[in-house]
């Protein structure tokens, strides 16, 4: 049987010491439910350069401590729910830089600003991306939003994919056009 893995989309925000009890309560899912470990864990970037790097720590040491993978930290930079402003690209960037220096994993972006992460943050810096629909599907309250081709093209890793495969009429004929939408990406 083949191992489940678990996106944590908790997006912690609080003062440092509550986020890093917080992720310190993630990493222990890792050894209480092995079977399915927890690969990814949000937080809100927003919350400034001492939380970050306070969970970061609490990942590291929690991870050693209990002899268990650390899940990734990514960062939530903006809301896909949130409308383009003029300064948005500049704020997402600085979000994500701090994000990297403070020790987390990548941030969560939307594929518009993929590219740009990549450049700027590096190989290994991992880009989540949320606000994925098929052309045609309902934006719902995404104001920023790109097909999985375009998000995958433009340097995405991992796709957070929701509504548009569980409001729909028909959930596996929904989650088989994302797939073959991700597969188009990956032909040459």
């Amino acid at each position: 049987m083949a191992k489940k893995k678990v996106f944590l989309d908790l997006k912690f925000h609080d003062i440092p010491n509550t986020v890093a009890n917080a992720v310190r309560s993630a990493v222990g899912l890792n050894r209480a439910c092995a079977g399915a470990p927890v690969i990814l864990c949000t937080l809100h970037a927003c919350g400034g350069e001492e939380m970050m790097r306070e969970a970061a720590l609490a990942a590291k040491q929690q991870a050693v401590q209990l002899g268990v993978k650390a899940p990734a930290l990514v960062g939530v930079t903006v809301l896909t729910s949130e409308a383009k402003t003029d300064n948005m690209h500049a704020l997402i960037l600085e979000r994500a830089r701090l994000a990297k220096a403070c020790g987390l994993d990548g941030v969560v972006a939307s594929s518009e600003e993929a590219g740009m992460l990549c450049r700027e943050c590096g190989v290994g810096f991992i880009l989540v991306t949320p606000g994925i629909r098929l052309v045609g599907d309902e934006t719902g309250d995404q104001k920023r939003v790109t097909t999985p081709f375009q998000a995958i093209q433009n340097g995405s890793h991992y796709l957070v994919v929701g509504r548009p495969i569980v409001k729909a009429p028909d959930p596996s004929s929904a989650a088989n056009a994302i797939l073959k939408d991700i597969e188009r990406a990956f032909v040459r």
